[in-house]
């Protein structure tokens, strides 16, 4: 329904896996909230190259559907935890709503086990060295980056992220951090899109002041929802940032 009306909306895991066809590269992908899985299927679905993937789904209905979806490709592992900035047990419920979830901490949740993206990674046969890592965690999505650096650093991936207020009190800060970390790692390049799809543009990631005004703008309209941020390589950056141009302007049609 979403895509029907939003031509947009979800396309960008297509055009990433686009590109890496295109470019001879075999995608071993991090996908961190996997719901049910609809990313994976987004990427491997447009990618003529042999892939690989590790999905990360705590949520019990869920994951449920990720199994029936999933678990039977080889090319696919997954884990059933909470993938956080420390490796601890947490009390934890989950709140659903409109086919997703978001996890509320509180002392009165089931205690879940939690571990940081480069623990996790430590244990798996198949994908030691990804090259995508996506994140959709409904506001728990700067903790997940807390808990990749050396994932981060000794791999440098192609990064998508959720930039949501839910259940974060400390946001703006939290999300300012988790940019000046990645600028730290070696990243400049930083793409932005709406919460449909829609490209937003390509900008500095240090560029501080700038990313304070759209989460300002972020904050105070009544009917946005979220950014997707996509932090990119700085060996592909400007090739695909020709391409984004290229579809965005080719879908405008006869207004360009």
């Amino acid at each position: 329904d979403y895509i029907s009306s939003f031509t947009h909306y979800d396309n960008l895991p297509i055009r990433i896996a686009n590109f890496f066809d295109k470019n001879n590269i075999e995608i071993r992908c991090v996908d961190v909230g996997a719901n049910v899985g609809d990313t994976l299927a987004l990427f491997d679905s447009h990618n003529k190259i042999e892939s690989k993937f590790l999905a990360i789904e705590p949520h019990i209905k869920f994951s449920k559907y990720l199994d029936l979806n999933w678990k039977s490709d080889e090319r696919v592992e997954i884990i059933y935890e909470i993938c956080s900035s420390k490796d601890e047990f947490s009390s934890n419920t989950f709140v659903e709503k409109s086919g997703t979830a978001f996890i509320n901490l509180n002392d009165n949740g089931e205690p879940i086990k939690q571990r940081t993206l480069d623990s996790m990674l430590k244990e798996l046969k198949n994908l030691k060295k990804p090259n995508i890592i996506k994140i959709d965690t409904d506001g728990y999505d700067f903790e997940v980056l807390k808990g990749a650096k050396h994932t981060i650093t000794n791999n440098m991936p192609w990064i998508m992220f959720e930039v949501f207020t839910i259940q974060n009190k400390n946001y703006v800060e939290d999300c300012i951090n988790s940019l000046v970390d990645l600028k730290n790692y070696g990243y400049s390049s930083l793409f932005i899109y709406d919460n449909l799809g829609n490209y937003h543009g390509n900008y500095q990631i240090d560029d501080i002041a700038f990313i304070k005004k759209i989460l300002f703008y972020q904050l105070t309209a009544d009917s946005f929802y979220c950014f997707d941020f996509l932090v990119v390589p700085e060996d592909f950056s400007n090739s695909f940032l020709k391409d984004e141009l290229s579809y965005f302007i080719n879908s405008c049609g006869d207004a360009t």
